[in-house]
């Protein structure tokens, strides 16, 4: 008498059948496999795009604040269905002094410093001052552009706007001279 020995995978959420092995990160940072089946694979990439959007904004304040996380807490999306996490929303990060563009925060930053001598940080190269209203934020003005005058994707937008209007409360020429003065002097 011989005996057959068939294995059964089923997705360890839903019981369902044709599961595959997938890996996932436990909290501490360890590989931990888990059998899903693609409608709950679906659904888990789904809930992670959500938890990105969720994210995006305390991640850009990180950035911007220079804060690293400790090592271990940060996750990565295993195999091939990486995607870029949408920490920056989309649109062109515009040069305060020439007409330089570029998509990201950190390629905006890079050309100012590198182009112009400006330090590589948001908050200080844009102040504290709406270019927009004239008002003084004790905060970060990206989050006050963010909230207050949202059709504006990026803070350097509003700088621009304000330039092509006339600099209406000339914190955009305040801005400049004061970043110029301090590269010259550095």
């Amino acid at each position: 008498m011989s005996r057959e020995v068939q294995v059964v995978i089923k997705c360890d959420r839903c019981g369902g059948d044709n599961a595959e092995p997938v890996t996932e990160q436990n909290s501490k940072g360890k590989p931990v496999e888990i059998d899903l089946d693609k409608p709950c694979r679906d659904w888990r990439d789904e809930l992670r795009q959500q938890a990105a959007l969720i994210l995006a904004p305390i991640v850009e304040l990180a950035v911007e604040k220079g804060v690293v996380p400790e090592k271990g807490i940060k996750a990565k999306t295993p195999g091939p269905a990486r995607y870029k996490p949408p920490s920056e929303r989309a649109g062109d990060r515009v040069c305060l002094v020439c007409p330089v563009t570029r998509t990201s925060n950190s390629g905006i930053l890079n050309h100012m410093t590198d182009e112009h001598g400006f330090p590589h940080s948001a908050p200080t190269i844009y102040g504290q001052v709406c270019p927009i209203d004239g008002q003084e934020q004790e905060g970060l003005l990206a989050r006050h552009i963010g909230h207050v005058h949202k059709e504006f994707v990026h803070i350097s937008q509003a700088f621009a706007w304000a330039q092509q209007n006339g600099d209406p409360h000339k914190v955009v020429a305040s801005r400049i001279a004061e970043l110029e003065k301090a590269a010259k002097a550095a």
